[in-house]
């Protein structure tokens, strides 16, 4: 829409392919969807851009930006793209104010969740301890996993003393690796938004979306003792699946780490640091989650009137928590609605950049 010529050529270049028959592929053009089918663009272009129609096709519902479609201009190489700015088709929540403060003056701080992850296949926590149980063989505890009357963690700890190494084992298998040619798009615009990241996902999707981020892990001191001095961070607070011994997975992990009876534990401290200095934005985390109850009750712990506001965008509305706000309100219905929300934040910061 900001580029009529460009705009222009790339509504022709749809509109020679489409048929307006068993359509399956939107583009929006001035905030209304336009239909292409996608097995036209496939017998268009061939087997040459096999791979490119394969990752749009992969998208199921997803937002894509103009360069999944260069190929379609054949007069336009990928360099002259500009980079698009979110949809202007998308309504731009009201940001809080302290959100907003947050963005403008780098204080926000990512807090990110294996609902970010999702897309490469990972399972959730029921579902991994489901595929453990199969591999100990104690498929008894698979029909009350199911049903809701067993929790996940409390599972695979009554496991952990005869089968830690198989459960190991079972977890670096599951996420140790991210597939073939990852969609990592909207990892990189997280990183574009805040390059300033806790993650308690195992997985290493933020190092491939960005190498040059700085990672620090729990178990090593030394690492944690640098990320203040660090412009862009990645702090893995419960571990990497690279070092999968290390991951926090069981319950005396999460005592050990959260209720420590010894004192405070050094990933803690460093926690606690950058917990009073920024804000946090916690994203792809839900009610059922085992590890955000025992964030929360740490960050309950530690909250003091004056330090910074935090925010969680989820499905479910989080309540009984001091400074922690539900954003947006009402919450979002429905997870594919999370990477237009991530687009209209990156928007306002941007704006920010052109404005300055």
């Amino acid at each position: 829409d900001k580029d009529p010529k460009l705009s222009k050529e790339f509504f022709d270049a749809f509109l020679d392919i489409d048929d307006s028959q068993d359509l399956e592929l939107a583009i929006n053009i001035n905030g209304k969807e336009k239909w292409v089918e996608l097995k036209k663009l496939r017998e268009k272009f061939g087997h040459k851009e096999e791979k490119k129609l394969k990752q749009i096709e992969s998208l199921d519902g997803e937002t894509l930006n103009l360069e999944d479609f260069c190929f379609l201009l054949s007069e336009m190489p990928h360099e002259k793209l500009k980079e698009p700015k979110a949809n202007p088709s998308i309504p731009i929540p009201k940001l809080p104010y302290h959100l907003k403060e947050a963005i403008k003056n780098n204080k926000l701080l990512l807090f990110v969740g294996s609902g970010m992850s999702m897309k490469f296949g990972f399972p959730n926590w029921t579902k991994l301890t489901i595929e453990i149980c199969k591999k100990v063989g104690k498929t008894n505890y698979i029909p009350l996993l199911k049903d809701g009357d067993l929790e996940p963690l409390f599972v695979i700890s009554q496991l952990e003393n005869k089968f830690k190494k198989q459960i190991v084992e079972k977890v670096e298998e599951l996420y140790g690796s991210l597939g073939i040619d990852p969609d990592l798009s909207v990892h990189k615009k997280l990183i574009s938004l805040s390059s300033k990241i806790i993650t308690t996902n195992y997985d290493r999707a933020f190092e491939q979306a960005d190498s040059k981020l700085y990672v620090a892990k729990h178990f090593d001191n030394f690492q944690l003792s640098q990320l203040k001095s660090k412009e862009r961070f990645l702090y893995k607070l419960h571990g990497c699946i690279s070092s999968p011994d290390n991951c926090i997975l069981f319950k005396s992990n999460y005592d050990k780490l959260y209720n420590p009876k010894e004192g405070e534990k050094f990933p803690i401290f460093e926690f606690r640091k950058l917990f009073s200095e920024y804000s946090f934005l916690f994203l792809g985390y839900s009610m059922s989650d085992v590890e955000i109850k025992q964030i929360f009750d740490a960050m309950n712990e530690m909250q003091k009137d004056y330090d910074p506001h935090h925010f969680i965008v989820s499905t479910n509305k989080f309540e009984g928590y001091k400074h922690i706000e539900n954003y947006p309100t009402p919450q979002l219905k429905d997870y594919k609605d999370l990477e237009p929300l991530i687009d209209s934040l990156l928007a306002y910061k941007n704006s920010l950049l052109t404005n300055a």
